[in-house]
């Protein structure tokens, strides 16, 4: 889902190698001999934490971090695939480092278009045409919700006293809606930082909730009330309505989270396959521990 954004902010990360540490290399036999890329923890970090600000469901950096790498194995691949570039020297042609992402961003998504155009088309005439009886065992396992929510909002990049101060507001607030009498709207009116998103009686599906709400709402019944949850962007105190029954479920939008995953699925098919037979990662993921 956050494939297509990476290349774009990678013009974020400015640091040298010598002066940042080292989170994972990438090698390979190009057309002009052998290849190392190294990737900094220093341009990780401002990439992942530049999407976190346009894109709040960003999922956890470990995971991002996989989409980042299949990225960037995607742009060495286009530099060496002569349909594509006649001369991967043209990578230190660029004088503008924006010009270069621009053209890197360009030249993945020709790659992806290129190698997998056939999938995709497969994949996209299926999910228009899917069967009911397979969109129901879809919708079973990612579902549509009704519910309205209380958040604690705290800043980016937040300071420890800034999350402890946030924490406790949120358990104090989640302890007085337990016990309070009114309907949950009116509860968003009084303690929400986000009244108005709160309160908004609408379906919502899985690519429009934050995956650890959507994880602990499959889990629930019918008019219960979660503690705080934690994202990155506040505390979440959601009141689940109902699950809405597959019959008023949005048809439409059951076949696009469909394509969206089987997709997502063929893409790391194909850049599994390029792990295996051409590129080599070392990487050091204990340092992901360091980004909060």
């Amino acid at each position: 889902m956050f494939i297509h954004v990476i290349a774009i902010l990678l013009s974020f990360s400015v640091l040298s190698v010598a002066q940042a540490e080292k989170l994972a290399s990438i090698s390979y036999s190009g057309t002009k001999g052998p290849v190392t890329v190294n990737i900094t923890l220093q341009e990780f970090v401002k990439t992942y934490k530049t999407l976190k600000k346009i894109a709040p469901n960003t999922p956890p950096a470990k995971q991002f971090f996989q989409e980042y790498l299949r990225n960037r194995i995607g742009v060495e691949q286009a530099y060496n695939d002569p349909q594509l570039v006649k001369n991967p020297a043209i990578r230190n042609m660029f004088a503008d480092p924006l010009l270069k992402e621009s053209f890197e961003d360009t030249l993945y998504k020709h790659l992806t278009e290129k190698k997998l155009k056939k999938k995709i088309s497969l994949v996209d005439r299926r999910a228009k045409k899917l069967p009911k009886n397979v969109m129901l065992k879809f919708y079973r396992k990612n579902p549509e919700f009704d519910l309205h929510f209380i958040v604690i909002s705290f800043p980016p990049e937040p300071k420890p006293n800034q999350l402890k101060e946030a924490k406790s507001r949120a358990m104090k607030i989640y302890n007085e809606v337990k016990k309070s009498k009114k309907p949950f709207p009116e509860l968003v009116d009084i303690y929400s930082d986000d009244r108005l998103t709160g309160r908004i009686n609408l379906p919502r599906s899985r690519n429009t909730i934050y995956p650890t709400i959507y994880k602990r709402l499959k889990k629930m019944k019918n008019g219960q009330i979660t503690p705080p949850i934690k994202t990155s962007t506040g505390f979440y105190i959601v009141k689940l309505n109902r699950k809405i029954p597959f019959g008023e479920a949005n048809q439409t939008q059951i076949k696009a989270t469909y394509f969206d995953q089987e997709r997502s699925k063929a893409l790391k098919k194909y850049f599994d396959s390029l792990l295996k037979s051409k590129f080599k990662v070392k990487s050091n993921l204990s340092l992901l521990n360091k980004i909060r």
